[in-house]
């Protein structure tokens, strides 16, 4: 299965750099410039150009992450986007004010529901992201999307479980829409942080985390199921990854990364050296982990090793800010090597 993955994120790069390539191509950028957003600390000559030069020429053709070659005929001004994160990533790209259709009513997570929904705000691009494990071609995703494909509008696939992936989505997305130079700024901004992150944890060891999304006590009380928490191949877990951490849950097939259920058992055979939790939950059952006995033995929990994360959702704007506060939670010591460095 770690082969199978390989070879789809392989995959992935490679068509995202042959859809770069088409783009760029069309509006005088280089694909190395926009695929390694580590590269836009550096001055951008493309940035000095005017702002006539930063106009999409179309028609574009790319292919998205499932495969499929896509043509965009003209600028698209109705864009439908598959989730209310995306109002957010379309705002952050400066094109907020093309969204026609939010596909976020909870009939929505159907896949019949969501194509009438769609269709009938007559669209002229939909932009879809999922998590990159379930998003290559072939996949059961992709083949859902089939139908989607004959309702007469260009669809774009990509997967988002990637932070380099959503810096670098965010100008091709931009160029797509028209939009470069916000989407360009706001990719710069987050490669900047991704590049910052990387260089300030060098030579840092990895620590064990265990990253808490969700805690049932009346579980815990047969020894079950306790937690619910972040397995590997979700955005947090590449982003844990980036700032030093190493995420003690494994990815489980077909089933949803950013939810696994962890018996007391593993968490116990894992023994994390630091944990991450919400600070804040709404069910009168929760329990801070501190105070829960059956955690008393854990590494972390003995050394005080508790994170209260201040963010409840993972927000494109607010990637650059998530990412450093991951890296101050796990290393502290390597916040000062990027302020020193501003």
């Amino acid at each position: 299965m770690l082969i199978q993955t390989t070879n789809k994120k392989c995959w992935c790069f490679l068509t995202n750099l042959v859809a770069l390539s088409s783009i760029m191509m069309a509006t005088g950028c280089s694909p190395e410039q926009s695929i390694n957003p580590q590269l836009s600390i550096a001055p951008n000559p493309i940035a000095s150009k005017p702002a006539a030069d930063k106009q999409t020429v179309y028609p574009l053709v790319l292919k998205d992450a499932c495969g499929a070659e896509i043509t965009i005929p003209s600028e698209p001004n109705r864009v439908a986007v598959d989730n209310a994160e995306l109002n957010d990533f379309m705002k952050v790209i400066g094109a907020s004010d093309k969204i026609v259709e939010v596909t976020e009513d909870s009939a929505s997570s159907l896949w019949g529901a969501r194509e009438r929904i769609i269709a009938k705000s007559k669209p002229d691009f939909f932009l879809y992201p999922a998590p990159s494990v379930l998003v290559y071609p072939g996949s059961e995703m992709c083949m859902n999307i089939l139908s989607f494909r004959t309702l007469g509008f260009p669809i774009w696939v990509t997967g988002h479980s990637e932070i380099d992936q959503i810096a670098s989505d965010m100008l091709t997305v931009g160029i797509i829409l028209n939009r470069r130079e916000p989407a360009e700024q706001a990719s710069d901004k987050l490669g900047k942080a991704i590049a910052q992150v990387k260089e300030a944890r060098q030579g840092l060891p990895l620590k064990k985390v265990y990253w808490e999304r969700g805690y049932n006590r009346s579980f815990s009380k047969n020894n079950q199921v306790t937690s619910v928490g972040v397995g590997k191949n979700s955005l947090e877990d590449d982003m844990l990854s980036l700032a030093g951490g190493e995420n003690i849950l494994p990815w489980i097939e077909n089933q949803n990364p950013d939810s696994i259920a962890v018996e007391l058992e593993q968490l116990r055979k894992a023994d994390p050296d630091l944990i991450l939790y919400q600070n804040y939950f709404r069910s009168p059952e929760y329990v801070p982990p501190k105070e829960r006995e059956e955690w008393q033995n854990l590494r972390a929990i003995r050394a005080s090793q508790l994170y209260a994360y201040p963010f409840d959702e993972m927000r494109y704007s607010e990637l650059s800010d998530n990412l450093m506060t991951l890296l101050k939670s796990i290393h502290p010591e390597a916040i000062s090597r990027i302020t020193e460095n501003k």
